[in-house]
């Protein structure tokens, strides 16, 4: 899939109207260009604007015609770039990188488009294939690529995605030819095998990255549920314990004196502070078992996932 580019028609358009000091108008983009008997500067506005309404409909063969022709009319950074963008909706991210790194190296550039330029570059290089060609232990060969010469050791080239022809010539040797379908951004490596047959070379292959596991252990809320029911056996007894000795204060005391009465009184009020302590700590506890078990344990390939409701969660063991 081709990289999206924005759109800067617009903005280049009224860039180019200040540059040649004219308005545009609507009716032009209708207009022959061809037929153009014109300046060469008010046919090259005419083919612009043009080539403006056929890439805002989405005709980007028409737009790159048109900008092109603008372009050779009256050469300047504003077409040019405008003939970039055209190329690289054409899948032509060759051309429009070299035509990008003219404007970039052209003085007249503004700073503005300068870094528009920039950026589309970055996006049409993303989309350029490679193709690498090892003529293995055959000397003397030569790769051919739609009709091109490919140098380098090994011999590499950059090409637009599609379709294309690939060919090999072996002196004495008959020429091998083969089509070859280039995927934006990819590096295609064949090989001339034993047998003189062109052999493409899967690319290297990286095993998928070991992602350690995200969350605790169950265990860890296994340990933390267990704290938690320890906690809460132990409120239960101190709250039992405190109901007993409060019954039999009760029950004592018609009989009891009064040094025995305060004696019974503050025994009561530490059983219900141990009471109230013990279930202040098994709430604190079973607060966070839930927390430890619904948001960080790892519980095989559970997912917790926010619904309207509250939390759903769904696991497999």
């Amino acid at each position: 899939m081709l990289a999206p580019l924005r759109r800067g028609s617009t903005l280049c358009s009224l860039w180019l109207c200040l540059v040649m000091g004219t308005s545009a108008s609507a009716s032009w983009a209708e207009d022959d260009p061809g037929a153009c008997v014109q300046s060469p500067k008010e046919c090259s506005r005419i083919a612009f604007d043009a080539g403006v309404g056929a890439y805002e409909k989405g005709d980007y063969p028409t737009a790159l015609a048109r900008f092109s022709e603008a372009l050779a009319l009256r050469p300047h950074p504003v077409i040019a770039f405008n003939v970039a963008l055209a190329e690289s909706k054409n899948g032509l991210f060759v051309e429009a990188v070299q035509r990008l790194d003219q404007i970039l190296q052209d003085p007249q550039t503004p700073r503005t488009l300068r870094e528009q330029a920039q950026s589309e570059r970055g996006i049409a290089t993303r989309n350029i294939a490679t193709l690498v060609v090892d003529p293995g232990t055959s000397q003397g060969a030569t790769i051919l690529l739609d009709g091109h010469r490919v140098q380098g050791d090994p011999p590499r080239a950059p090409a637009n995605p599609g379709p294309h022809t690939l060919r090999v010539e072996l002196p004495g040797q008959p020429p091998i030819d083969r089509s070859i379908n280039l995927v934006p951004g990819e590096t295609l490596r064949i090989t001339l095998d034993r047998t003189r047959e062109l052999v493409i070379v899967p690319g290297p292959t990286t095993p998928d990255p070991v992602v350690a596991p995200r969350g605790l252990h169950p265990a860890w809320f296994w340990a933390a549920a267990g704290a938690t029911g320890i906690a809460g056996a132990l409120t239960l007894w101190s709250g039992l314990d405190t109901l007993s000795a409060h019954s039999a204060y009760e029950t004592d005391l018609p009989t009891l004196t009064q040094p025995q009465v305060d004696a019974r009184v503050a025994n009561g009020h530490d059983l219900e502070r141990r009471t109230n302590i013990l279930l202040g700590t098994t709430a604190v506890l079973a607060v966070g078992t839930a927390a430890l078990g619904v948001f960080y344990t790892r519980w095989g390939s559970a997912a917790v996932r926010p619904t309207v409701g509250g939390l759903q969660v769904s696991a497999s063991f």
